[in-house]
Order: C-alpha cells, then sequence, then structure tokens
C-alpha cells in the first residue's frame, strides 16, 4: 500500500509519531540512520528490496502495537514473513550497532 510513502511519511504530524511509533519523526530517521549500514539491502530481478525507514518501520510498529503479523503486512503492503524478517534484523541490528553504546553494565564483578 502507499500508506507509509505517502501518508505517515509525508502527512503525520508529531503527535501521530508518538502515538505510532512511541518516537518522534526526528528520532526514527536517526535510528534509520544508524542502523543503515546492517539493513541495507539490495534489489533483485525478483522485487525492490525495502527501504530502511520501511524495515525499521514495519519492526517498530510490530514491536509496539498488540497488532497481528498478518494485520502489520496488511497495512504496510507486505507478507506476513516479510514483517517476521524485518523484525528479526532490525533487532540484529539494534543490538549489533547500538547496544554497547546505549546500554552500560557497569563493574560487574
Amino acid at each position: 500500500t502507499d500508506w507509509w510513502d505517502r501518508i505517515v511519511l509525508q502527512v503525520w504530524d508529531e503527535s501521530q509519531w508518538l502515538r505510532n511509533f512511541r518516537m518522534r519523526k526526528g528520532t526514527f530517521l536517526e535510528l534509520c540512520e544508524l542502523l543503515s549500514p546492517a539493513l541495507k539491502r539490495q534489489d533483485t530481478r525478483m522485487r525492490a528490496a525495502l527501504t530502511i525507514q520501511k524495515q525499521v518501520a514495519i519492526a517498530l510498529w510490530k514491536l509496539a502495537t498488540p497488532d497481528s503479523y498478518r494485520s502489520v503486512a496488511n497495512q504496510f503492503g507486505v507478507g506476513k514473513s516479510t514483517v517476521g524478517v524485518a523484525v528479526m534484523q532490525v533487532a540484529n541490528a539494534i543490538v549489533d550497532l547500538l547496544l554497547s553504546k546505549v546500554v552500560s553494565l557497569g563493574n560487574v564483578q
């Protein structure tokens, strides 16, 4: 669907971003930039790769709502398995790229 590209990215205000993604649009875009090294994908002959923004949005939407994989897939115009892959890849990217920068366990002895 065009909902993501035409409505969310272009029309939603800050309150809608906060309510639905639990963060401001600027924070979302910064997160996408930080995760981009791990989430960049190449188009194939069979299909166009999901943008980094759409991958992160799918993962955040799934984690922020009680929606089913099918519901999230319909919302973003992708397959159910694509939702699962996006959630796992974004979670792994966060662990690989951000965990050591934002979480400090202190001196464990």
